[in-house]
């Protein structure tokens, strides 16, 4: 990813406060579960059910986008959780 001048934490933030104040009531609840690619810097989105489809088409939309990758309707992309594990007797 070139150098675009934003932290992680940044973009995170930016894109989150994006999607809440101007795309959720658009897209919610219709869209549920699908991957949403958002350039911080223009407001605009693309959404799929295929994360890499909804980047690659920002990417090839708006070359220079600084892309946020959420799920509609989440509050994370990807959820990880410990596994399922039975104690030891």
């Amino acid at each position: 990813m070139p150098d675009n001048g934003f932290t992680t934490k940044e973009v995170v933030a930016r894109g989150k406060e994006i999607y809440r104040e101007q795309i959720q009531e658009l897209v919610e609840p219709q869209e549920k579960g699908k991957f949403i690619a958002i350039d911080i810097l223009s407001g605009d989105y693309e959404i799929d059910g295929e994360l890499l489809e909804a980047a690659r088409r920002m990417r090839e939309r708006r070359p220079d986008s600084v892309r946020y990758i959420g799920k509609v309707g989440y509050p994370s992309a990807y959820q990880f959780r410990r596994p399922f594990s039975v104690p030891n007797d």
